[in-house]
């Protein structure tokens, strides 16, 4: 978290904003049949009316973890719904082990090798299941999607411990000078 020169809010706007356009290019890049675009459009809409809605936050808003818990919760079911109607039940499977995963390890950094096992998982179970063309777009814009996703979880998980390593320190201050 000490490395990046920029605001918790611009932070996440932007790994929001970038979220939003894989997960606008992974939705629309598979069936095209009218009611099911439909829906994938109303998803999207969602998405980014949610985010326009946090570029009006004051910046203050965004140090109080109800935000981030709001957050996590919007974002998870707006991408559970999308998921659900592109029909892929192990990118749903793998979206879910990302965000565990990457919240476990509280790591920025080590979000990029979460991404990286649950890649290799999806292309494992897509291989062994199905004969999807690996090489296709549609199928191709998934693993972006599975970065984005491991390092949006692994930043609010690690902001999380900075925050509370934060108040440890400012509690252990205060009894110092109380006493």
């Amino acid at each position: 978290m000490r490395y990046l020169n920029r605001s918790k809010k611009n932070i996440i706007i932007l790994l929001r904003w970038l979220l939003i356009m894989v997960f606008f290019t992974m939705l629309l890049s598979g069936d095209m049949d009218f009611y099911l675009v439909k829906g994938k459009l109303i998803f999207i809409s969602l998405f980014v009316i949610s985010n326009v809605v946090l570029v009006f936050l004051p910046k203050e808003y965004f140090t109080r973890r109800y935000l981030d818990y709001i957050i996590i919760l919007a974002d998870t079911a707006i991408i559970s719904g999308g998921i659900y109607l592109t029909g892929d039940a192990e990118l749903y499977y793998i979206y879910f082990l990302s965000i565990i995963v990457a919240a476990l390890g509280r790591s920025i950094k080590g979000s990029v090798l979460v991404a990286f096992i649950a890649s290799t998982f999806y292309i494992l179970i897509i291989f062994n299941t199905t004969k999807i063309d690996v090489f296709h777009p549609s199928f191709l814009v998934r693993f972006p999607f599975f970065f984005i996703i491991a390092l949006v979880s692994s930043f609010l998980a690690e902001d999380a411990t900075v925050q509370r390593e934060h108040l440890k320190r400012t509690g252990f201050l205060l009894n110092l000078v109380q006493s």
